[in-house]
């Protein structure tokens, strides 16, 4: 059986998208081709309205409640013949008015069934109605009832169900008749003069969605709640509500984009929007994958990564160690085309070049001494996903050409093989080096380097966005105390002010490992700033203020050659972020040449690399 005509499966797909904390998105369509895209985009459900065809042929969505024709034809019709048979791996589900003059709802549901529609949905909905028109049609037996009667019949025929409200005694109606899916709709139609379209203020759109959602909450906490319409028409007001819902305390779990989706019907405008939409999290602001913070820093990388994942584009990943470069590189992955293909990983550095070559493109047996069978390198194994190159700046020269001309054609053979592996990768590539600086000095090729470069993030070191640490931390608890079966304490305000006090030269590595050695000794009520943490920290104040001191010291009026050499190389380590590594190279010495200079000065025991 098609996974998509069982309603159970079709909801343990939703519960699996809400469980890591992504946004459902549904996407009504009125076409083929607006369904054909939003599906390349990453939609998880679409929705069939007759609005969504009325406004392909740029008329408006409220025509959708006029009689131009019948609209349960109208979706039945486009929907077996131009999306049913198109789309591959959706759920579909059919928009129905419940006051049909042809139909039964018991015929109508049947038709639905029987032409492989995946569910149904109460559009036109009277839900979004008042005024005179509302008033008549209840009167006449037209009204919402009608819709809740539908959705009770269409779950006990074991159809999916998602029912639109707009209100709290809506709700709990639907709730009662056991849809699928509840979603509050923010378009509302004013009766009496005119019946004209308004559209409702964000703020009030959140205050009517807390409501709701606290009314359904209570009496069934697994609810699957969505949102549709109104004030929420783009990717940026859909942040902007779900911050304000999460204040108070409220969970969204997905999104029906209408008109936003379907009337732009250019295919790269409907990708990138639904796949800026399935970028949302839960914790969105806050939290981008495992990527965490909401300072304006982090939102920068947000937004590129956004931009970046729906494309096969070749990214470099660049910053200082410590700071999430592997994370930008996963959520990357997740939120591409290819999230559902590979996503491996290969660390440049940590292989010997004869070894590396072997681990990138494979080898046969007996290509050399050791190799009993034949090995599938990395790039075969990532065919169809992503490549991430970690620590590329560290990858031998004669190598680089090589690399080069695979991520050019796509193609190589194995080590010792003669038949050319041909592969769709797309790569990521990884490092804490200056690249551009190893192209001039000759250790990295520049062809290799302007292909990598394509578009660069560049991750900020901790101390630049100390404002995130709060959320930084408690994200931290979180994994620790989920990998380790803890309960989650609570974190003292007081230790989030202390370690804004330090400049955390390890960046978000080196904050983990110490949060790490608190949860170690804290109880389970609260993470505080306790005598432990206090010590630790006091450790690391100490010897930044000593290296800032003696460094002011050393800096201090130089007169002679030596205090001027000595005062270049504090620069220079200043210059790589205390990177004794990329300091030596940077000065033309070796690193134990750097040790000892810096012994003699004093500072070998200074946090430069903690």
């Amino acid at each position: 059986m098609n996974d998509f005509l069982d309603r159970k499966k079709i909801k343990q797909k939703l519960r699996d998208i809400i469980e890591k904390e992504r946004l459902i998105i549904g996407a009504g369509v009125g076409s083929g081709f607006a369904a054909k895209y939003a599906e390349e985009g990453g939609a998880d459900i679409l929705f069939l309205f007759n609005s969504g065809r009325f406004r392909m042929a740029g008329v408006p969505s409220l025509a959708g409640y006029l009689p131009y024709a019948n609209a349960n034809d109208m979706v039945i019709n486009f929907g077996v013949t131009e999306i049913i048979p198109k789309v591959k791996n959706i759920p579909v589900i059919a928009g129905l008015c419940a006051t049909d003059p042809k139909f039964s709802h018991s015929e109508l549901l049947e038709t639905v069934k029987n032409y492989n529609f995946s569910g149904v949905i109460n559009y036109p909905t009277m839900s979004i109605i008042n005024g005179n028109f509302r008033l008549i049609a209840e009167e006449q037996g037209y009204g919402f009832d009608n819709e809740v009667n539908l959705i009770k019949l269409a779950n006990e025929m074991d159809i999916f169900t998602v029912a639109f409200v707009q209100n709290e005694m809506e709700a709990e109606k639907m709730l009662e008749a056991n849809a699928d899916v509840i979603c509050v709709h923010f378009g509302f139609t004013s009766g009496g003069e005119g019946n004209i379209k308004t559209f409702m203020p964000l703020n009030d759109a959140v205050n009517l969605y807390c409501s709701i959602y606290k009314k359904i909450i209570a009496k069934k906490n697994d609810q699957i709640l969505m949102v549709y319409g109104g004030p929420l028409g783009y990717p940026e007001s859909i942040r902007n509500f779900l911050r304000e819902i999460k204040k108070r305390g409220a969970k969204v779990h997905g999104y029906i984009g209408g008109s936003a989706i379907d009337s732009n019907y250019v295919r790269e405008t409907i990708t990138s929007l639904t796949h800026l939409l399935k970028g949302i999290s839960q914790q969105e602001i806050s939290k981008l994958g495992n990527l965490v913070g909401s300072s304006q820093s982090m939102q920068n990388i947000y937004e590129i990564i956004m931009k970046v994942a729906p494309s096969d584009i070749t990214v470099l990943v660049t910053g200082e160690s410590g700071t999430g470069k592997e994370l930008v590189a996963e959520a990357i992955h997740e939120l591409s085309l290819r999230k559902e293909k590979p996503l491996i990983k290969i660390n440049c550095a940590n292989l010997p070049e004869n070894l590396l070559e072997s681990e990138l493109f494979g080898h046969e047996a007996g290509a050399f001494t050791g190799a009993i069978k034949r090995h599938i390198g990395k790039f075969e194994l990532a065919n169809g996903g992503t490549l991430v190159l970690d620590e590329i700046g560290e990858i031998p020269l004669s190598l680089q050409a090589k690399l080069l001309r695979v991520i050019e054609n796509q193609e190589f053979y194995r080590v010792g093989g003669e038949k050319l592996i041909k592969v769709d990768v797309r790569i990521i590539a990884c490092t804490n080096k200056d690249l551009s600086k190893l192209v001039k000095e000759g250790k990295f090729r520049e062809d290799l380097f302007w292909r990598l470069n394509v578009i660069n993030i560049n991750m900020p070191p901790l101390r630049m966005h100390l404002e995130d640490l709060p959320e930084i931390v408690e994200e931290i608890v979180k994994r620790y105390c989920k990998k380790h079966n803890k309960s989650i304490p609570k974190i003292d305000p007081n230790l989030i002010k202390n370690l804004k006090l330090y400049n955390w030269p390890g960046n978000v590595r080196e904050l983990e490992n110490f949060i790490h050695t608190l949860l170690v000794f804290s109880n389970e009520k609260m993470l505080s700033f306790n005598d432990k943490a206090a010590n630790l920290l006091k450790e690391k104040l100490l010897q930044q203020n000593e290296y800032e001191k003696e460094t002011q010291s050393h800096l201090f009026k130089p007169h002679s050659k030596y205090e001027i050499e000595n005062k270049i190389l504090i620069e220079v380590l200043e210059q790589c972020n205390f990177n004794k590594t990329k300091a030596a190279e940077k000065l033309g010495i070796s690193r134990r040449t750097l040790y000892n200079r810096l012994k003699k000065m004093g500072y070998d025991k200074a946090p430069f690399n903690l």
